[in-house]
């Protein structure tokens, strides 16, 4: 029964040769040999496993071949060559490998060897022996796996180096993309370097993903994924505030004017404060910190100064530090206003009827100790005040109603000054309303209809005026365009009278659309629209019709010659006829 071993392949530095040459025309005569052994092999070139049935393997001792065959068994897709290899030694002659190429037309010269020992088998059909130019590396390792944050853009990281069964391959290493999400954009390789391309911060991206390939110079290749650890490095703080700057005056000594406050990149750093020397550090004796405080160590004056300069130094729990120069303000104490006027009156306020709403009525204003204050006025809730009849926009009292001298004379408001600073005033106002012309609100038409067929200029009506103001007795009327003016031209006005400049006819047009105007001796005025209406009159028939105007000869007396008819611009129903001389 022949026995199966387990070989150890022996690997040598090695030059791979490949020969350019047609089919080679390898040749054993089993008969000149005493002993064998079997393979099944697959051929295998630079890492690609042959497919092709013209494929060959040959094994030789020294230039002799001792065994060949063609790769044209195909079990599970895969191209086979059962060998049988002989020798005249029971074991220990080293044989060596070359592979045909058919493709290519080339012949291989592989750097494997094993040693011939009787009846030894292999490789099987399922897991045949794999005879091969190169072996692809079988790993990648980087020279550091973790870098700091905050590193200058293309900084190198880490150094690359591969683990190859062949001595003496050379490497190309790249990044490549993989099946999960990878952070290769943010690096790049140069040569056996593996950099980064831009600063990395901790605080946003705690690790990196990646995934290299290594390919040796048969291209043959392997690939891994790492995960590169960013290190947390210690940041200085980068920015310093007061939670408030501003402060009244006249405080004690040890008051507390605000807290203060860093930021830091680090998460949970403690900071220490202090005053530093340097730009904008001229008043720092004025004030004391303890902890995060910012005290006071003097009582302030807004007169004497109102603005005081210091700097400050945040240090965190690694030494590191910044500074900043502050300016402290001195808030000045506000004073209660001590009078508000109306038109520069602390009592009353004037102005003429008719206003729209909206329009101005009087200015508002204050007087205050404190120079620069800035006021709001408002209305204070009072028993029998006329507030709703006004409105308050920035300084200005306006109507906010139309206001009618005949109607009201005086209105009674409560207005309150603020100076925004909690400082207020009010004060009772009496408004006065002032007569002014009002124009007039009404036309009066002694008549409005009239007979048709009457003669041009006769008269219509007599025109009346409603005013408002007692004093106005003048007027003067004129027929004018507008809405309802569309039989003006058959009318004309003389006067305080309105006459007819056509002759009407009822059954035409039995009524006519007029805009009359009425203007006071100020020149204020007022246009109404009227509908003149043309009553009927009777008018004469206009002609007579006889039915038949035509008798015969010997006729009985009496007997009806025609029928009588009339036409007449009256619809009647009724006529009487007669002979009559002409």
């Amino acid at each position: 029964m022949r026995k199966r071993y387990t070989l150890l392949l022996s690997l040598f530095a090695f030059i791979v040769f490949k020969v350019s040459a047609v089919a080679p025309t390898w040749t054993v005569n089993p008969g000149s040999f005493q002993y064998n052994m079997t393979m099944v092999a697959i051929a295998e070139i630079n890492c690609v496993e042959l497919q092709n049935t013209n494929n060959r393997i040959g094994v030789f001792v020294g230039g002799q071949c001792r065994g060949t065959a063609f790769t044209s068994q195909v079990i599970n897709g895969r191209f086979t060559a059962s060998l049988f290899i002989y020798s005249n030694l029971v074991q220990g002659e080293n044989l060596s490998f070359m592979v045909y190429n058919a493709a290519m037309d080339s012949v291989f010269s592989l750097p494997n060897t094993i040693a011939f020992l009787q009846n030894a088998s292999f490789g099987t059909s399922s897991v045949p022996h794999v005879l091969r130019n190169n072996n692809p590396p079988t790993n990648i390792s980087l020279g550091a796996q973790s870098f700091n944050e905050n590193l200058a853009a293309n900084t190198v990281i880490a150094g690359l180096s591969a683990t190859d069964p062949d001595a003496g391959n050379t490497f190309v290493y790249s990044l490549v993309a993989g099946s999960e999400p990878n952070d290769n954009a943010k690096f790049s390789i140069l040569g056996s370097n593996l950099r980064m391309l831009s600063a990395f911060d901790f605080e946003t991206q705690s690790t990196a993903n990646i995934r290299l390939r290594v390919t040796d110079n048969f291209g043959c290749s392997f690939e891994r994924n790492f995960q590169l650890q960013v290190n947390n490095v210690n940041e200085a703080p980068f920015a310093l505030s007061i939670n408030d700057s501003v402060i009244n005056e006249n405080l004690p000594s040890g008051t507390q004017v605000g807290v203060l406050s860093a930021l830091d990149p680090d998460a949970n750093q403690t900071f220490n404060y202090s005053f530093a020397s340097g730009a904008g550090d001229s008043n720092n004796t004025a004030f004391s910190i303890v902890g995060n405080e910012l005290r006071t160590t003097q009582s302030f004056n807004f007169e004497a100064k109102s603005t005081y300069g210091i700097r400050i130094r945040v240090r965190d729990a690694g030494n590191l530090f910044f500074e900043r120069a502050m300016v402290i303000v001195i808030r000045d104490v506000n004073d209660v206003p001590t009078a508000l006027l109306i038109n520069g009156s602390a009592t009353t306020a004037s102005f003429a009827e008719n206003r729209g709403i909206g329009s101005f009525v009087a200015n508002l204003s204050t007087i205050d100790e404190d120079a620069n204050s800035s006021f709001s006025y408002s209305f204070i809730a009072a028993g029998g005040n006329d507030n709703s009849s006004f409105q308050i926009v920035g300084n200005q009292l306006r109507a906010n109603m139309a206001f009618d001298f005949e109607t009201r004379q005086i209105y009674s408001v409560f207005i309150q000054s603020s100076d925004g600073m909690g400082g207020t005033i009010a004060r009772q106002f009496l408004v006065n309303v002032t007569d002014s012309n009002d124009a007039p609100t009404a036309i009066g038409l002694s008549s409005l209809a009239i007979h048709e067929n009457r003669p041009v200029g006769t008269f219509l009506a007599k025109l009346s005026s409603i005013d408002p103001d007692a004093s106005q007795t003048a007027f003067t009327y004129s027929l004018v365009a507008g809405a309802g003016s569309g039989g003006n031209t058959h009318f004309y006005v003389s006067q305080d009278s309105l006459f007819t400049s056509s002759s009407f006819d009822f059954e035409t047009l039995a009524s006519y659309a007029i805009r009359l105007r009425t203007t006071d001796a100020f020149n204020a005025s007022f246009e109404q629209s009227f509908t003149i209406q043309i009553l009927n009159a009777n008018d004469a028939p206009t002609d007579i019709l006889l039915s038949n105007n035509q008798v015969n000869e010997n006729v009985n007396l009496a007997t009806t010659v025609g029928n009588l008819s009339a036409q007449d611009q009256d619809a009647v129903s009724s006529f009487s006829y007669s002979l009559v001389a002409g």
